[in-house]
């Protein structure tokens, strides 16, 4: 089997060992790099990790080798510690959705880490194809056998590799030898292996509202024409079940994207015309014809991914627009805001330019969060109590940091358990 790098993966888990989802993947790769995994600092823990795995106190976390370690997270509140580590590569890992999933810093955590991630993994669904938008590379830690199966020795055992552990271990391996470009081409096989696999149940089951929109989805990713014809089939299926109002919504106006991806702008504009119901959405309209007659056709394409959530299209977009256009700095402050891409949303901001008081707090608050994620933590607070001058409210953002430390605390002593 190929070698990856010699670089090391330091596993910052949510849970003990014991009760870690992904212990296969970790054994795998320890077959062929060094792998740490972080625990809280007793020994059991770390007598509790298989041989070929070396335990990590968070003691120690300063004195690992940042610029050659890719960092493997499997919990949100890790985002700080993590960023402030610089590590060379991020690897997110989310295990199956718990219940503290509802909660809105839960989340606030899972899009900052995301954004910072070169490569998202998820058992749900769901999350992968959120993160099909917005991030560099995902995976879907499903999935059917196909061609890409096959077996590996682990403990002394043969075991059966599934496509998405082959693709796992290539995606590791392009990541640490050839950087995040190649572990993202490497993931997006999956989209193939998803459409083909939603491609075999359309046949089976005949056009099916659901079936239809996620072959249409995995087709529009991997750019081809046929997503037009199974998006009309799910909104049709979905109308024709007593959802039309909000099949509109849900289903009609990603056809926009799938046309704009397509070079087909005027369709697309068209498209979301159709669904523009609400004043928010006309207005978003009369934009997009306003830019249209100005020949201003990125921008328009940028806004149309990102009133899809196709994030990571609108700011592959944001590349080829003007930086210095305040269209173009508009819009890429809404989509990295959007995508939790907090440093890049900063950078679109001229805070000379910033007048109104309410936008100069916002200013403060967003260089607090990107202090924060830096580990300048003595700094973040600062920039949140110069803001909280005008507004209390931006005093939530220190108690999210105590928040986020005392749930770490939490996740350290279960990682021993």
């Amino acid at each position: 089997m190929e070698r990856m790098s010699s670089k090391p993966f330091v596993v910052f888990p949510h849970c003990s060992w014991r009760a870690f989802p992904f212990q296969k993947l970790l054994l795998l790769l320890s077959r062929e790099s060094e792998v740490w995994f972080v625990h809280g600092g007793s020994e059991d823990a770390a007598s509790s990790l298989p041989p070929s795995l070396s335990p990590l106190s968070r003691s120690r976390l300063g004195s690992l080798p940042q610029q050659e370690m890719t960092a493997i997270v499997t919990h949100p509140y890790w985002v700080a510690d993590v960023a402030a580590l610089q590590p060379a590569r991020l690897v997110v890992m989310l295990p199956h959705p718990s219940r503290e999933e509802e909660t809105p810093l839960w989340e606030t955590c899972w899009r900052r880490l995301t954004a910072l991630a070169d490569l998202v993994c998820t058992e749900s669904e769901t999350r992968y194809l959120d993160q099909s938008f917005r991030a560099p590379g995902a995976l879907f830690l499903q999935g059917e056998n196909s061609s890409l199966s096959g077996d590996a020795i682990v403990g002394g055992e043969s075991v059966s590799l599934r496509d998405y552990e082959v693709l796992f271990l290539k995606c590791m391996r392009e990541l640490t030898d050839h950087g995040p470009s190649a572990a993202a081409q490497t993931a997006a096989l999956q989209w193939s292996l998803r459409a083909d696999y939603y491609g075999r149940l359309r046949e089976q089951a005949g056009a099916h509202e659901t079936i239809s929109f996620l072959l249409a989805v995995y087709l529009y990713l991997l750019g081809s024409d046929s997503a037009k014809r199974h998006l009309i089939e799910s909104f049709q299926q979905a109308a024709t079940g007593g959802k039309a109002g909000n099949s509109l919504h849900t289903h009609y106006r990603f056809l926009s994207a799938i046309h704009a991806k397509l070079d087909e702008l005027e369709k697309a504009v068209t498209v979301y015309g159709i669904t523009a119901v609400s004043e928010p959405d006309t207005i978003w309209y009369e934009h997009l014809c306003r830019w249209m007659e100005q020949g201003q056709r990125e921008l328009v394409r940028g806004e149309l991914y990102r009133l899809n959530d196709d994030f990571r299209s609108a700011i592959q977009t944001l590349g080829v627009l003007d930086p210095s256009s305040a269209e173009a700095r508009r819009l890429g402050l809404r989509t990295h805001l959007a995508a939790g891409n907090m440093e890049a949303a900063l950078a679109c901001l001229d805070p000379e330019e910033l007048t109104i008081p309410a936008d100069k707090r916002d200013y403060l608050l967003l260089c607090g969060i990107v202090l924060a994620l830096k580990g300048k933590r003595h700094e973040a607070i600062h920039r949140f109590l110069e803001a909280a001058l005008d507004e209390e409210e931006a005093l939530a953002q220190v108690l999210e940091m105590k928040a986020v430390d005392q749930a770490l605390e939490r996740i350290g002593g279960e990682s021993d358990d």
